[in-house]
């Protein structure tokens, strides 16, 4: 992944750094008399995988909490609460947590609290988290204690507390979902801890040796921080803050430790980098919360396929067109005051009119000293784009930060929500690297799946699993598809670059940190376009250390 694409077949690694003086396996042997030696056996080998956008501390909960994703029903939601109910061994001054349940897999409509109702759950406030974590679905029981701090109008700036004839329907969006996080229980450190070790065995298990944690609160980094030192986390983390309240800096909750290693750019026992802030400017595209420049687009129909059910003409809510978590003209001097302080500034945008208004905070921040320091900002996930304004990436060197997987999740709606014309300035990777941007490339886990290789496959065909589209065997909007080293440049040296670590990790280069994955197949090379999802992880090193499987 360096810029010749070189292809080497020996290598040195000394301490925790790579150390690449000769291709020549017998020079290297002489060089190094006491190395041990390893044989990969002519398996592919890559750099380290870098997730360019992350949730670390979700992943770890959703491992922890009742699994929702795929519930193609309300009754099969139920079911999977009522057997978590029972493998936990709750009791009733307990809170039940699922997270991933999607609606668009069997309606057009948000769910109820009535449809939580049953004998059993109904004595338990439930919490439920949709899989974009944009949303939350609530109980009568929860609902009970949210209510204490609600605002009397039930009108939310930046959100939603949908309302059915009049009554809170316990679905919360966005902003409204503070609320509820004042009311639900606190988490306590030992479940954060247990939560970072479980997310670090997932990652490592797919050969992702980085991660950027795309918002954690400062006290979340301390704890963190001790995951590190217990060895329960061993996976780079470029951690962006996120602060409770988006409209003030949160300095007072950042500790002096996490100041230190912020400020002087140290790497926290070479694993946790803290320069980082991220904004959420507006909701998802699946929750209705995306802020688009004009409403959701009404009536589609989406192609016929053997995996897909026909849907034919349903309506979309034409009446919204998302919202703005933080006041457009609020944004210019977060982001400014966020920059001075020396932060690389990561804005969460999905809709056009989003991405227009983050662009626009950034050039304001740009111009302010001329265009001249080495700024990076990103835009997270700059999902869907006004043509007009891929240029303006460019032109601010801003780094496009998206998800493969989210556009093969969208396809099935996405269309349906935008119409024809937005639509193809929609998840369009291939139109901005032709236009020069980054593109650092990412699951979004875990709304999508922490492995690489699905993002990898998602880029390099737009199709599913089973390698169909709504456009048919050839993808989804083909022109807008990735080659595989494109795909893997996103997954590597690109997130490298995107988190001011281009220098030390992204390829296997001499000097940089000793991170690599072995695989058992050779998916660079491969015959059939599945071939990439059949691959496996062999081994997973960090920092020279072995961290996950086995060497060949």
């Amino acid at each position: 992944m360096n810029k010749k694409n070189s292809l080497i077949s020996t290598f040195v690694v000394k301490d925790d750094k790579f150390i690449i003086d000769t291709d020549d396996f017998n020079e290297n042997l002489k060089n190094h008399p006491n190395a041990e030696v390893i044989d990969a056996k002519n398996k592919l080998i890559t750099p380290g995988l870098i997730d360019s956008h992350g949730h670390s501390l979700f992943l770890g909960e959703q491992l922890l909490k009742c699994n929702l994703k795929g519930s193609k029903s309300v009754f099969e939601i139920r079911s999977k609460l009522l057997v978590h109910l029972q493998q936990e061994k709750l009791n009733k001054n307990q809170w039940i947590y699922g997270i991933g349940w999607d609606q668009t897999l069997w309606s057009t409509e948000f769910p109820t609290f009535h449809d939580l109702e049953s004998e059993l759950l109904s004595q338990f406030p439930i919490i439920l988290t949709r899989i974009d974590y944009h949303c939350y679905w609530l109980n009568r029981k929860a609902i009970e204690f949210v209510k204490p701090y609600l605002p009397t109008d039930l009108k939310v700036e930046g959100g939603e507390i949908l309302l059915v004839n009049g009554n809170i329907s316990g679905i919360f969006l966005d902003n409204a979902m503070s609320f509820v996080d004042l009311a639900k229980p606190l988490i306590t450190e030992a479940e954060i801890l247990k939560a970072f070790k479980l997310a670090n065995d997932e990652l490592l298990r797919y050969g992702v040796t980085s991660m950027h944690d795309a918002g954690l609160r400062p006290s979340e980094i301390n704890i963190l921080k001790k995951a590190v030192d217990l060895k329960y986390f061993k996976v780079k983390n470029y951690v962006m803050i996120n602060c409770f309240d988006m409209l003030k800096l949160c300095d007072e909750e950042v500790d002096k430790d996490v100041l230190y290693f912020t400020n002087n750019n140290n790497i926290y026992k070479n694993l946790i980098s803290v320069r980082s802030v991220k904004l959420f400017l507006d909701g998802a595209l699946g929750s209705w919360g995306a802020k688009l420049l004009a409403p959701y687009s009404g009536k589609y129909k989406l192609s016929i396929t053997d995996k897909m059910i026909q849907l034919m003409f349903l309506k979309d809510d034409t009446s919204k067109n998302g919202y703005l978590r933080i006041p457009e003209k609020e944004l210019p001097d977060i982001v400014r005051k966020w920059s001075l302080k020396g932060y690389q500034v990561n804005i969460h945008a999905i809709g056009d009119e989003a991405n227009k208004i983050a662009l626009d905070a950034m050039e304001q921040s740009y111009m302010s000293d001329n265009f001249k320091n080495d700024k990076r900002f990103r835009i997270e996930h700059a999902q869907i784009l006004r043509l007009t304004d891929i240029g303006r990436f460019k032109n601010m060197s801003i780094i496009a930060s998206m998800q493969p997987t989210h556009a093969t999740s969208d396809m099935k709606y996405a269309e349906k929500r935008l119409g024809p014309q937005r639509i193809l300035g929609a998840y369009a990777w291939k139109t901005l690297i032709n236009a020069g941007v980054t593109l650092a490339l990412s699951s979004d886990f875990p709304v999508e799946p922490v492995n690489p290789l699905q993002g990898i496959y998602s880029a390099v065909t737009r199709k599913d699993k089973f390698g169909d589209s709504p456009h048919g065997k050839n993808g989804w909007y083909p022109n807008e598809k990735l080659s595989i080293t494109e795909s893997l440049k996103g997954f590597t040296i690109n997130g490298a670059f995107s988190s001011f670590q281009e220098n030390l990790v992204g390829s296997i280069e001499n000097g940089k940190f000793a991170d690599f994955v072995i695989f058992d197949k050779d998916f660079i090379n491969y015959e059939g376009e599945l071939d990439i999802l059949k691959s496996k992880v062999l081994s997973t090193v960090v920092n020279g250390e072995l961290v996950f499987g086995s060497f060949p």
